[in-house]
């Protein structure tokens, strides 16, 4: 072979790739046969001479330049007139540089021609600086003030999790959004993806607790924890709205009565207050629930995959029956909320689908016998189980905090009988007491190991 060409793209200016290649003093960075490299006038021109050597070695090779266009062309020949190397330079942008590597021979074959490592070298050396801030320590700020801590971190679905105390932000580095280094400005990312942190109760019982309790440690391989971690943050994204419409609507409520102050008008009629869209609020309400619903049917799947969509708390009863060591805490626990689950799906229905039979009826503020003024509630005809008038906001409160203890609890017994023993020691899941919990202790449960021999406290 007598004639050698390669190409690389390069993350510098035209400028900068031109001013790096014709530095003797950057030669030996990048190509490993040169020790030493000196040039006999600068700036560089046609007819100057560049002078090298090899390590331990007294004898210097010279070349000199023959070709020369400023951030164009550079060409430089052997003192026997037999070897060339050129460097062609074409701009990109104004931040990249195509750099094409000539060298030839005119008689015989070429010895030791460079590869694309060797140009890779080179590219590596040239954007080192641009690149040196990802590799050194660094920081963000994350946080709303100096009182906003953060509280945990936890990598989800290729995103890293700040959880402070009055948010969670995703996090991404500028190696995961370019890890082949291509492009030298692409920053590290922060998002605040939520504007409640650990001080907010439904954070602590949903992705904290699911940050605890997920641990691959403890649980084994057919179990995927992260995909589980990811689930419980789709399931506090669901609920997250559903929180906010509650207190929306609780402000609402409030203001109906605080406005109303029971004196008739001079028609001699009472001006009742009123919550406009009642039907359809609750609409959103019951749908957002039966949906973050989902999230809870997914994570139970990831430990018994054979369960399906359609009356699945049945199916994973009827799984769980078949255990050789069956528990019953948590038999218990899904038959006692299975006709809630139920309750549920068909309040919804009923308020998509209403029937004679299955129909939700909304009174908003009204005038009692007694001469009361009631807040708006609810009354739910159903055959099978009817629900008798409810206050609205109480029925929300209370469906909501359901809904928390459901998945607190479910996750909570699912991990329980799948830890993996070991020998000597057991481990189990266990309630942290209220009175001995601390900051770091914003959860409910959390894996203990013991001795063998030891009392082993149980879920509550």
């Amino acid at each position: 072979m007598n004639k050698n060409k390669l190409t690389i793209l390069i993350n510098k200016s035209i400028e900068e790739v031109f001013e790096f290649t014709t530095n003797p003093k950057n030669t030996s960075k990048w190509v490993d046969s040169i020790f030493e490299e000196k040039v006999d006038s600068l700036p560089v021109k046609i007819g100057s001479i560049y002078k090298n050597r090899g390590k331990n070695s007294k004898k210097w090779d010279e070349y000199e330049v023959i070709k020369l266009e400023k951030n164009k062309l550079f060409t430089i020949k052997d003192s026997d007139n037999n070897y060339y190397v050129e460097y062609t330079y074409r701009s990109i942008n104004d931040k990249k540089t195509e750099l094409t590597y000539l060298e030839w021979v005119e008689k015989g074959d070429l010895k030791d021609p460079f590869n694309q490592k060797t140009l890779q070298k080179l590219k590596t050396e040239i954007e080192k600086d641009l690149f040196l801030w990802r590799n050194q320590g660094g920081y963000l700020d994350i946080g709303e003030d100096k009182d906003d801590a953060i509280v945990d971190l936890m990598v989800i679905d290729d995103s890293m999790l700040c959880v402070t105390k009055k948010g969670i932000h995703s996090v991404h580095t500028a190696d995961s959004i370019d890890p082949n280094r291509e492009n030298p400005q692409i920053p590290n990312t922060k998002q605040k993806i939520l504007n409640y942190g650990s001080d907010t109760f439904f954070v602590r019982r949903t992705i904290l607790q699911a940050r605890e309790l997920f641990n691959q440690t403890y649980l084994p391989d057919n179990i995927n924890c992260k995909k589980a971690l990811s689930l419980a943050l789709s399931f506090l994204k669901e609920i997250t709205p559903i929180h906010e419409s509650i207190e929306k609507y609780f402000i609402e409520e409030k203001k109906g009565i605080t406005q109303f102050n029971g004196k008739t008008e001079n028609d001699g009629s009472l001006k009742l207050p009123i919550v406009n869209n009642l039907d359809q609020q609750m609409k959103g309400f019951l749908i957002s629930i039966d949906h973050a619903m989902s999230s809870i049917i997914d994570i139970s799947k990831l430990f018994y995959p054979s369960i399906k969509n359609e009356k699945w708390n049945l199916k994973l009863l009827e799984e769980l029956k078949k255990l050789k060591n069956k528990n019953k805490e948590i038999i218990n626990f899904i038959e006692s909320i299975s006709l809630w689950i139920w309750l549920i799906r068909n309040l919804r229905n009923a308020i998509e689908h209403s029937q004679p039979d299955n129909k939700i009826i909304f009174s908003n503020y009204k005038l009692n016998s007694n001469g009361h003024v009631s807040p708006p509630t609810l009354l739910y005809k159903n055959k099978k189980i009817p629900l008798g008038e409810t206050v609205v906001s109480k029925f929300m409160e209370n469906v909501f905090e359901k809904l928390l203890m459901f998945f607190e609890l479910l996750i909570a017994h699912l991990c329980s009988i799948h830890i993996q023993s070991f020998p000597g020691c057991r481990t189990q899941i266990v309630q942290i007491p209220f009175d001995k919990k601390t900051k770091k202790d914003c959860i409910r449960f959390k894996y203990e190991t013991f001795a063998d021999g030891e009392k082993n406290p149980i879920i509550e």
